[in-house]
């Protein structure tokens, strides 16, 4: 579903990005349009570390945006596979995330996008187990679950443990990087998502009156930035945008919104029901 959706969004950055370069003699914003960066992006390898193994000096470029497909593409892949022969329990899920962890020290900063994104998945999965093992005990012993869990969000999300975490995570650049986010990964993400997973639990129905968001996220993230060109080549050849504007940047949301949706439902939606 993601790639016919990226292939759309990278011929239509192509485009607008010749008509601002023939207007204007550079390109927006994303200035390395070149042939191998588009073979990069057209295959959805841009963040695998090729650019640096052949030495080549690879700058953003094209639909941008879409590195994070080109490391979900090779998540998805090595997911599949080693949850399918490896991954039973929330043991072996966990030496699977050592592994991964071990994978990115040795290879930040270079490899640093792909491998966080490959450890973020993982980790969804032993949240996944987590999960698992919370809802088994709802029923019996729910009291205890949801005070454990109402404290735990209010220690975590009201930033108690901030600026411990802050220290540890400085302490500890010189082997985890700028980017690896000890609190925000390895706590608050499965926290929140083990709040959801019990909010579900007992409105089984919850999520479904807003799902049409989860639905167009990744078009919406994909067609902003192309729409960010459409609108600055009207701001210099037809009106002035006032881009700081509050009220802008709702009708902004808006059209971006109403053009992911159209998008969705006549594009992209009747391709994956082919797939």
């Amino acid at each position: 579903r993601l790639y016919p959706l990226h292939l759309l969004t990278l011929v239509i950055v192509l485009i607008l990005q010749k008509i601002f370069y023939i207007l204007y003699s550079n390109f927006f914003v994303y200035g390395d349009n070149s042939f191998y960066n588009f073979i990069s992006h057209f295959f959805l390898i841009q963040e695998w570390g090729i650019d640096k193994l052949l030495d080549l000096k690879i700058n953003s470029g094209f639909n941008n945006p879409s590195w994070s497909i080109s490391v979900e593409i090779l998540a998805y892949i090595s997911f599949f596979y080693v949850s399918l022969n490896f991954i039973k329990d929330i043991f072996q899920s966990v030496i699977i995330l050592i592994i991964i962890s071990l994978i990115y020290i040795f290879t930040q900063p270079q490899l640093t996008n792909l491998t966080i994104g490959i450890f973020l998945f993982y980790l969804g999965g032993t949240t996944y187990y987590i999960c698992s093992k919370i809802k088994d005990y709802l029923n019996d012993k729910s009291k205890i679950i949801m005070l454990t869990i109402l404290i735990l969000d209010i220690i975590i999300f009201g930033r108690f443990l901030n600026e411990t975490f802050l220290n540890i995570q400085n302490s500890l650049s010189f082997i985890i990087g700028e980017r690896f986010m000890i609190l925000l990964f390895l706590i608050k993400f499965p926290l929140l998502i083990i709040n959801l997973v019990i909010i579900q639990f007992y409105f089984e129905n919850f999520g479904k009156s807003f799902q049409i968001i989860g639905d167009l996220s990744y078009t919406i993230y994909l067609i902003h930035f192309p729409l960010q060109i459409i609108l600055m080549i009207l701001n210099n050849e037809f009106f002035t945008i006032n881009f700081y504007s509050e009220y802008f940047f709702l009708l902004y949301m808006f059209i971006i919104f109403i053009t992911s949706y159209l998008v969705y439902k006549f594009y992209e939606y009747p391709i994956k029901e082919l797939i």
